[in-house]
């Protein structure tokens, strides 16, 4: 380790790695740092908060970079809370069925390219279904998962479709 040729800095150097090693070493050395730090943060309060928005306001890009990051950590942490609560899967669950749908809805068959599929659920039993496009989960839900309503639905739509090309 090279030391600084200032001799100031050589000695807040050689009183940095002092303290380190009794940091390491004496608990009670530690414990009373720590507390100088806590106290020190709460007397500065404002001083540090100027001093994070004058460093944030001259390196955008950084900024950028760590909140990018810290969005999509807990994007997934969040995703992953979601579905287990509601419906008992994990993230590695919901993959897998998007895997076994090579990526499609389970009703139009169409990538959504947009928005993640929906989780498909009965709200009578729970159980999953499977995964769809936004457009054919609302659909489902909006004929209130009745299977006689959304086939007479089909039946109304094709139907007409036979009378317009006829």
């Amino acid at each position: 380790m090279t030391l600084p040729d200032d001799p100031a800095a050589r000695k807040r150097q050689r009183e940095n790695e002092r303290d380190g090693i009794r940091y390491a070493t004496e608990p009670q050395y530690a414990e009373r740092k720590r507390a100088q730090a806590k106290r020190w943060g709460r007397e500065n309060t404002e001083r540090n908060r100027a001093r994070a928005a004058q460093w944030a306001k001259a390196h955008p890009e950084i900024v950028a970079e760590r909140s990018r990051k810290y969005y999509l950590a807990k994007a997934v942490a969040m995703r992953n809370a979601f579905y287990k609560t509601k419906y008992g899967i994990t993230t590695n669950d919901y993959d897998l069925m998007l895997v076994e749908q090579r990526g499609k809805c389970a009703i139009c068959r169409n990538e959504s390219k947009r928005h993640r599929l929906c989780v498909d659920h009965c709200h009578d039993t729970g159980k999953i279904r499977g995964l769809l496009c936004h457009t054919c989960n609302r659909a489902i839900g909006l004929m209130r998962d009745c299977g006689d309503t959304l086939q007479a639905a089909a039946a109304y739509v094709r139907h007409h479709k036979r009378q317009v090309q006829a």
